[in-house]
């Protein structure tokens, strides 16, 4: 974790309680959905788009049972919260609250499945581990930081929000912490620190080989190799 970022600062609070600090970083996690502030452009317009339509729906269907007002503040209420769940990356929450543990192992094979899962779709063109285990500095409350890279266009661009909407789901529903984003060049991944060499799980036009001076084949690399600093 950063310890400039905002978790850090309230986790490290010596005057807070810590019933408050979780209660303070949940309640932020939900109003804010972080996650939109780091998507792409392509990405943060879907999830736009897609929260406006969600609560549309719900809130004409509720409207008719509970009133106007009442309908519109839950059709609010639970679409904030359904995108939260499940495109919010809730358990990158748990995992800084210490709440998510997991074991080198689990991260490897949730890492292959993930692989075998993008290689498969044609509308990608690249993707990479970034975060503690291309630092060498994986732990049990570390999470899996995954960038993927779209092919140009529309068709591609909606596509590949759709799969990253989709993982995210998946590692919810499976309380891994996965911390995932589509991006629409290479050029957001400038913004990465310079002491993570991409762990590369797909690059079929070596646009990631081009790109960087130092990196890794995810399967050269074995489960010893992976969190050894």
């Amino acid at each position: 974790m950063d310890p400039n970022s905002f978790h850090a600062k309230i986790l490290g609070s010596k005057v807070l309680p810590i019933s408050i600090k979780r209660l303070i970083l949940v309640s932020a996690s939900w109003t804010f959905r972080g996650t939109v502030f780091y998507m792409d452009r392509t990405e943060k317009a879907f999830a736009i788009v897609l929260e406006i339509l969600t609560f549309l729906a719900l809130g004409v269907a509720l409207i008719r049972f509970t009133g106007f007002y009442t309908g519109l503040f839950l059709a609010f209420v639970i679409t904030h919260t359904l995108h939260w769940l499940f495109n919010g990356q809730v358990f990158l929450l748990f995992k800084n609250l210490g709440f998510t543990r997991i074991e080198r192992e689990q991260f490897i094979k949730y890492a292959k499945a993930l692989q075998q899962r993008i290689t498969k779709q044609r509308f990608l063109s690249a993707a990479a581990i970034f975060g503690s285990l291309s630092r060498g500095k994986l732990k049990e409350t570390s999470d899996l930081d995954v960038h993927i890279i779209r092919r140009s266009g529309v068709v591609n661009g909606l596509k590949a929000c759709i799969f990253t909407l989709l993982e995210r789901a998946r590692a919810f529903l499976n309380g891994f912490p996965l911390d995932v984003y589509t991006l629409d060049d290479l050029r957001n991944l400038s913004k990465l620190r310079s002491d993570e060499p991409p762990i590369i799980l797909y690059d079929p036009d070596e646009k990631l080989v081009k790109k960087y001076q130092h990196f890794f084949y995810f399967d050269e690399i074995t489960t010893k190799t992976l969190g050894k600093g």
